[in-house]
């Protein structure tokens, strides 16, 4: 309803199932801390969820969630959104958003608002956005992608150089982007 945010506005075009609608928001950073602040200003609003407590900012603002938050243990996640009727599911961070929460949460009871794998790769893949905006002429900045091998050997000369401009996760992948090539 007009709350005067994208995410009121979302909640206000949920179905007219309820007066109210729950939330769980997944992610701990300063983006989800906003994302619940103008969660918590909807008077949609029912229950607001958080994946993590350990946020003193998010737990002033909502309830923890009783299950593992892990894709794989995504079917407990899933159990807890059935159960508790939470309508809405927000994802703030990159990593959850490539592993594919928001595929496997979205259901005919439960909206996502978040890409889906396949959407939220070209953010989670540094090397494959890259490849991407090569092959569609896009600008972007030199990159040159590296094996973990040859990035762990290097790493002490980057530390103390300002080679790297971006680094890719390395428990995501074994790629590591850097500056010019």
């Amino acid at each position: 309803m007009g709350d005067g945010d994208g995410l009121g506005r979302m909640l206000g075009s949920m179905p007219p199932a309820s007066d109210t609608i729950d939330v769980l928001l997944i992610g701990g950073g300063a983006r989800e801390h906003a994302m619940a602040r103008a969660l918590h200003g909807s008077a949609r609003l029912g229950a607001l969820y958080t994946t993590h407590p350990e946020n003193p900012g998010l737990i002033a603002l909502a309830q923890p969630v009783d299950v593992p938050v892990s894709i794989r243990e995504i079917y407990r996640l899933q159990q807890f959104i059935e159960k508790r009727g939470i309508g809405l599911v927000v994802i703030g961070p990159e990593e959850p958003l490539a592993e594919g929460f928001a595929d496997k949460l979205a259901s005919p009871t439960c909206r996502v608002f978040g890409p889906g794998k396949d959407g939220a790769r070209i953010e989670g893949d540094k090397a494959w956005a890259k490849t991407l905006m090569r092959a569609a002429s896009i600008p972007a900045a030199a990159s040159s992608e590296v094996t973990a091998r040859i990035a762990n050997r290097a790493w002490p000369y980057w530390s103390w150089s300002s080679a790297p401009a971006a680094r890719a996760s390395r428990s995501t992948s074994a790629r590591l982007m850097t500056a010019g090539s």
